[in-house]
């Protein structure tokens, strides 16, 4: 790379960052623009092909608080799109959503001890917990993933489970779990299983936050399907590549009172309350 390049790269990525006070006059000016533009410097700079040429610059690739950001092909297994500032954003709100939702019904986040994010994929979320004195693991069966990880977010503990239960946590473990994105690409079959495992390893009057398609997603569905969604029936798209962002699972609310409240219960529930997972809705449930 040409000391011209180098230059430019480097005076993108502070822009990028909006660290320099002297940018934020041209960033308000050229909002939309800039917008745009440092998306695509984004891109460019976590290219494999870029990384690959230009191993010096990995080093630096962080966000202002210090903690790294996975390569552009890692966010898109996760995220379903190459957006960097989708992946950053998204990973904040939902953050924020599972903090309101909490505060919402009287539990204290800050009073947890072990905090595990169920299908942590490369730490769209985990990385947000940062600063936070509560212990954190993650788990995903993408060994991949787990690998940036355990390599990148020394904050954490990491490991990696198989696609069917159990997960090689001790009976009582955690006070919280959450699970974003995860229920919503398993097959039927592992619905059930999978929430009884997470009541096995939560402690009495542990919490789990967990994502579902809800009424928002109802028209993705045919006609037929619209009528055994609206008896309560979980409804699979493209069941056989299960934990795929191409299986989704549709969840009307029934179908929760049905089942899941036999396993956990179901203290809250937000139709569109999972952000940072566009119109998913919130479910909090309680191991009492």
């Amino acid at each position: 790379m040409s000391e011209l390049t180098k230059e430019y790269v480097t005076w993108a990525y502070r822009l990028l960052l909006d660290r320099e006070p002297e940018n934020q006059s041209i960033i308000q000016t050229y909002k939309t623009v800039f917008q745009d533009t440092r998306e695509l410097i984004w891109n460019f700079i976590f290219s494999e092909e870029f990384q690959k040429n230009n191993p010096e610059l990995k080093i630096s690739i962080t966000t202002p608080n210090g903690v790294p950001i996975p390569p552009s092909r890692l966010i898109d297994l996760v995220a379903g799109n190459l957006s960097i500032f989708w992946f950053l954003e998204g990973g904040l709100k939902a953050k924020q959503a599972i903090l309101n939702l909490l505060e919402k019904n009287g539990i204290n986040f800050n009073e947890f001890t072990n905090v595990l994010d169920f299908g942590c994929g490369c730490g769209r979320v985990m990385r947000n917990w940062y600063n936070y004195t509560t212990s954190f693991y993650g788990t995903d069966y993408n060994s991949e993933l787990i690998n940036w990880c355990q390599n990148n977010l020394s904050f954490c503990e990491f490991s990696v489970n198989q696609l069917e239960p159990p997960l090689s946590y001790p009976d009582n473990k955690f006070d919280f779990i959450y699970a974003l994105s995860v229920f919503t690409h398993l097959p039927k079959n592992l619905q059930i299983p999978w929430l009884e495992e997470i009541r096995r390893i939560l402690r009495p009057n542990g919490v789990a936050f967990i994502s579902v398609h809800g009424e928002h997603y109802r028209y993705l569905l045919t006609k037929k399907e619209k009528n055994l969604f609206d008896q309560g029936e979980l409804i699979l798209h493209q069941e056989e590549i299960a934990g795929s962002n191409n299986c989704n699972a549709f969840h009307p609310n029934q179908y929760l009172v049905n089942n899941f409240s036999k396993i956990l219960e179901i203290i809250d529930l937000i139709p569109e309350g999972a952000l940072g997972n566009p119109y998913q809705d919130a479910v909090l449930l309680q191991k009492i």
